[in-house]
């Protein structure tokens, strides 16, 4: 079983800007799966030029998108979800 490793954008600012080889190496040996939540996508979606780049950095990485979901009265089910990232990339 993999280890979740929670991915945030200033990660993601890291490894752009040239730390990609030594995380990914990290995460392949330690068997880590790498994950990102919401928060992550609407930090991504402000940044001007990487959108793009850190889509695809967490492809490469096979990383998964971490969901809790809430009841109507938003409270926790105590559950979380996991979907692969190529699964909510465009086509193309």
């Amino acid at each position: 079983m993999k280890s979740l490793v929670y991915f945030e954008y200033n990660i993601l600012n890291s490894m752009v800007r040239g730390g990609e080889n030594k995380v990914a190496e990290d995460i392949k040996r330690k068997n880590m799966l790498p994950v990102y939540a919401d928060e992550n996508l609407d930090e991504i979606s402000t940044s001007v030029n990487r959108k793009e780049q850190f889509l695809d950095l967490y492809e490469r990485l096979g990383a998964c998108h971490l969901h809790f979901p809430v009841y109507s009265c938003f409270t926790a089910t105590e559950r979380c979800l996991l979907n692969d990232i190529r699964l909510l990339l465009p086509k193309g």
